[in-house]
């Protein structure tokens, strides 16, 4: 007889877009927690302005807005191999215009790597965590 759980817990070290695309596959939920989990409620995390979830996505132009009101655009689209063969897409999103900035030098950011498929499994994932179930 075969018996397959729905929700998957797990701790933060399973955390990946390939154990998110696996668990979802498979028609299960994942109640994995976030690696940043602990460190995303402190005030330092929710005030660091070089840190992507800090700054304002716009989905139909595909670009980020850093604390300065620059546009950080795709510059290119790289695929990563892991080495379990999984293929993952990551988006590299870089300031044009970083010359002329008020913001100290090592609070800048220049380019973001991020993968959107990762992004948004996370976010359902959080949104688990976080729910009366979680």
């Amino acid at each position: 007889m075969y018996f397959k759980y729905f929700k998957i817990t797990a701790d933060a070290g399973y955390e990946s877009e390939e154990n998110y695309v696996y668990v979802k596959e498979n028609g299960q939920l994942s109640y994995i927690k976030p690696a940043n989990y602990e460190i995303s409620k402190t005030r330092k995390y929710k005030n660091d302005i070089s840190r992507i979830e800090n700054m304002k996505y716009d989905k139909l132009g595909d670009y980020y807005t850093c604390k300065n009101n620059k546009e950080l655009t795709v510059n290119r689209i790289i695929k990563r191999k892991s080495r379990t063969g999984y293929v993952s897409e990551k988006t590299i999103y870089t300031c044009e215009d970083c010359n002329n900035c008020k913001i100290p030098l090592e609070e800048r950011v220049k380019n973001l790597e991020t993968s959107k498929l990762f992004n948004m499994l996370h976010k359902e994932n959080l949104e688990r965590i976080v729910s009366e179930e979680g």
